[in-house]
């Protein structure tokens, strides 16, 4: 087994140990990703709400609100991987770990958050795009040089 792979599904066991006992937790397995995420899961939390709104944070089972919490920790706080392998990850850890289908649940909202996210950097990629032709332009006449409209 990979060593990533081995060291991701700690920390899901531990966010997973964590759900279940908050303010006299003790992780256990010792990792230094689960000591980043754990600060952070108010906002974690609010992504997960955002794309999943018909399934409340009570709601969703333990298992994969562990996964979804590693997955949007790997995707939105801290992105070194790429989307796809994060996604392909988390896919991965919950047929593993979770429910029958929990992989499908897991893989939508996931998927909703980079669809959102490829969104906006298109849109700022065409903004820049028309700032640089307009820019061009302007200094073309700035310059005297002939513009062809």
């Amino acid at each position: 087994m990979d060593i990533r792979h081995k060291n991701r599904i700690e920390v899901v066991e531990n966010l997973f140990a964590y759900s279940f006992s908050q303010p006299s937790f003790v992780a256990p397995h010792k990792s230094e990703l689960f000591d980043l995420i754990v600060p952070k899961l108010t906002e974690i939390d609010a992504t997960i709400a955002k794309y999943a709104p018909k399934f409340p944070i009570d709601r969703i089972s333990k298992t994969d609100l562990a996964v979804l919490r590693l997955a949007v920790y790997e995707l939105v706080v801290k992105p070194v991987e790429p989307p796809k392998v994060v996604i392909n990850e988390a896919v991965e850890l919950a047929k593993e770990l979770g429910g029958e289908k929990a992989y499908t649940f897991i893989n939508g909202v996931l998927e909703k958050k980079i669809m959102e996210k490829s969104s906006t950097t298109d849109n700022l990629f065409k903004y820049e795009n028309y700032l640089l032709s307009v820019l061009t332009l302007y200094s073309n006449l700035l310059l005297g040089r002939n513009v062809n409209m």
